[in-house]
């Protein structure tokens, strides 16, 4: 029973490759709870500049997920194909660049909760490399305005309440 226990009790460090790309990187942590299942808890930055509706914004914010994730594969210990669900919060300030346009200020509030599809693959020498996508919706969005005069209405994008989760991650297992 200790020797089962001891083998899933396997910890891994990753990091979004992708997500670092494009100005939104995150690390997370992945916890094999059982032999097929693992949990893993996930931070991230938002920063950079977005332009909407010819506004130029400056973002500044901060993401958290949890997903809970099972591999289908029963030879391989949290490797090859998973499924599962995830949740996940983000918090946002979107600033204008140009002062004159400070009136546009707004936070973004969201929490969601969707299904995510993964590969992992793990090499001999324990460096995992995962590639994971996910759908969901978001139950909470809000957006909240400086001025009550804001001209950028973000209804009028489409699928504004849809949640998507694309990382490519590089990692290791401990």
């Amino acid at each position: 029973m200790l020797l089962g226990m001891a083998a899933t009790a396997q910890v891994e460090l990753k990091i979004n490759a992708i997500g670092a790309l494009f100005s939104s990187p995150d690390l997370s942590v992945e916890f094999g709870v059982a032999p097929n299942v693992g949990v893993e808890v996930g931070l991230g930055l938002n920063f950079g500049k977005i332009s909407i509706e010819e506004i130029d914004l400056k973002r500044n914010g901060l993401t958290q997920f949890v997903a809970g994730k099972y591999y289908f594969n029963d030879k391989q210990q949290h490797d090859g194909f998973n499924a599962g669900l995830y949740l996940s919060a983000n918090q946002t300030a979107f600033k204008a660049e140009v002062p004159d346009q400070a009136d546009e200020n707004f936070r973004l509030n969201n929490f969601a909760i969707g299904f995510i599809a993964g590969q992992k693959w793990v090499g001999q020498n324990n460096i995992i490399f995962e590639i994971d996508l996910g759908l969901g919706r978001a139950l909470i969005n809000e957006i909240t305005y400086e001025e009550e005069d804001a001209t950028i209405d973000l209804s009028s994008i489409p699928f504004v309440n849809i949640d998507l989760l694309g990382r490519v991650a590089i990692g290791y297992r401990f």
